[in-house]
């Protein structure tokens, strides 16, 4: 089949700051466009050119960037508008079988569906309304927009927290669920070698993260005499990097934290692999990437109930879901690791690219292509 992945925001913008990369190699949908392709498919990305990297990129697929219009209004880091996105699709319409566009809220989805309706299914990931203005905008497009304009539209979500939000607005939601998938390439588990003593973190290093109580939590854990050779790995940057190294240091546990600073998927894989878990414990996240790559990577998660992936977490014993998980949580998942690591190796599959990629061609095609 020939593929659009109509995905407008490649990466998460802090206050209204759009991120530059040098390359989008390791961005979500990157990988899933790799799964589509090693599927089969013949796969186009389209995004806007406020996320085009520094660097030129070569890619086993396609990817095009729009320019965003009236961005007064249709702020690019929040709902892009894409200058001649239905031109686009209307002139190339014989050249593509199916339209795969993130978020029902989307400005994207919307000129897709009276581009090419027929070929059109949307892929959502958001589970409530979003903030901006008082949820006004949100309420609106939910309560008006969508189930006019995607009234016979397929829907499919990336959580069982979406698809409950969803179906209050519209009828054509698959009760499948599919996350964001992880490159099995790079993600992948040993089969031999017994993870060190450590867990990571991976994370943008910013307050809404709080990285700040995994570390005091951890701080806890290895004052614990049998625990305190543990290390704890800190993977990302951001505007707290300082102020969490200070911390650190006041804790008195230098020896046992390292700040890694941002590293590509190859080199954070391995060191991912030789953890006994990642710990997560945000105040606002939907799906996070970093789990299912985590998950895919043999890796368990010890995480809050905030990200929408602990329903799934919960549900296949695939680590510790608790609001206030701390040391005891720490302990008993680094003495019982291989049970929690067996069960990701038992699901692995189902959040890789390749597995995410069919499953949704597989929604697709069995009972949502008109």
């Amino acid at each position: 089949m020939k593929i659009v992945l109509l995905n407008l925001i490649l990466h998460t913008a802090e206050k209204g700051v759009i991120p530059r990369h040098e390359s989008n190699h390791d961005c979500m949908i990157y990988n899933m466009a790799r799964g589509f392709v090693a599927n089969g498919h013949d796969v186009t990305v389209i995004a806007v050119k406020e996320y085009r990297p520094i660097k030129p990129e070569t890619n086993s697929f396609k990817v095009i960037y729009f320019s965003s219009g009236i961005k007064s209004i249709f702020k690019p880091h929040l709902l892009p508008f894409p200058k001649g996105l239905y031109r686009y699709l209307k002139h190339n319409s014989d050249d593509i079988d199916l339209i795969i566009s993130s978020e029902v809220f989307s400005i994207g989805s919307l000129i897709a569906s009276f581009a090419l309706p027929s070929k059109l299914m949307i892929w959502h990931e958001l589970s409530a309304h979003q903030k901006l203005m008082k949820h006004i905008p949100s309420r609106i497009w939910y309560n008006f927009v969508a189930p006019i304009f995607f009234r016979n539209i397929p829907v499919t979500c990336r959580s069982e927290q979406a698809k409950v939000f969803l179906k209050k607005y519209l009828s054509r939601v698959s009760d499948d669920v599919v996350d964001h998938g992880a490159n099995s390439e790079i993600f992948r588990p040993s089969l031999h070698n017994m993870p060190d003593d450590k867990f990571i973190v991976i994370s943008q290093l910013i307050s809404r993260k709080r990285v700040d109580c995994i570390i005091r939590k951890f701080a806890k854990f290895v004052k614990i005499p049998h625990y305190a050779h543990y290390s704890l790995e800190i993977v990302g940057k951001g505007t707290q990097e300082k102020e969490l190294q200070q911390l650190v240091e006041e804790l008195g546990i230098k020896n046992n934290v390292n700040f890694h600073g941002f590293l590509s998927h190859e080199k954070l894989a391995p060191l991912s692999t030789k953890s006994k878990a990642l710990l997560v414990f945000t105040e606002q996240d939907l799906n996070m990437v970093s789990i299912p790559e985590s998950i895919v990577n043999g890796t368990p998660v010890i995480t809050n109930s905030v990200p929408n992936t602990a329903t799934f977490i919960a549900k296949h014993n695939l680590g510790i879901v608790n609001d206030y998980w701390g040391e005891e949580e720490l302990a008993h998942l680094a003495d019982n690791y291989d049970t929690y690591h067996n069960n990701c190796l038992a699901i692995r599959s189902r959040l890789t690219e390749t597995g995410c990629a069919k499953k949704l061609v597989e929604i697709w095609k069995c009972g949502f292509s008109q």
